[in-house]
């Protein structure tokens, strides 16, 4: 509701852009440590439930270190787990 409303009102925020994981890349690491499950792939790399969805859809501020290691173990680039999102409507 509220971005319908910022983006009615031409409101932009500064908010810096966010990175999702993208579905390619959970599939990547599914494929890679042999978990099926996603929320158990999240519970794997210490991701409570919550945290886990909002990296997935772009609504978490992952560090630099978290996505490196989950690039790391996918053996992917940060490109190829990774796509930025931005707030703007």
């Amino acid at each position: 509701m509220a971005d319908t409303q910022t983006s009615s009102r031409d409101i932009s925020t500064d908010a810096p852009p966010r990175w999702r994981l993208t579905d390619a890349g959970v599939n990547r690491l599914k494929k890679v440590t042999g978990i099926n499950s996603t929320d158990a792939l999240g519970a794997r790399f210490g991701f409570p439930k919550m945290t886990w969805w909002r990296l997935r859809n772009g609504h978490y501020d992952i560090r630099m270190s978290e996505a490196r290691h989950l690039a790391d173990t996918a053996r992917w680039s940060l490109d190829r787990m990774f796509e930025r999102v931005t707030t703007d409507g």
